[in-house]
């Protein structure tokens, strides 16, 4: 979970004399998780991992007019010798 306070920022887009603004605060939450399906000495281990990011989709930004990315799916499969 990320938590981005408010902030003021300048606005550049409108125009001279520049604007205050205020970006709202939000809260991005990711969740992670992984499992260790298969372990042998000679072999090594195999472990399934997945993870969605932004999982609330939320709509927001960390910097004005760069947004952060929607909610994303991801997988992985890991082995260790």
């Amino acid at each position: 979970m990320a938590y981005a306070g408010s902030q003021d920022v300048i606005d550049y887009e409108s125009g001279y004399p520049y604007q205050d603004m205020k970006l709202d605060a939000n809260i991005v939450t990711d969740l992670t998780a992984s499992y260790r399906f298969y372990e042998n000495e000679r072999i090594g281990a195999l472990t399934l991992r997945g993870e969605i990011q932004n999982l609330f989709d939320e709509d927001s930004a960390y910097v004005k007019e760069f947004p952060i990315p929607g909610r994303g799916f991801y997988a992985g499969l890991r082995w260790e010798y």
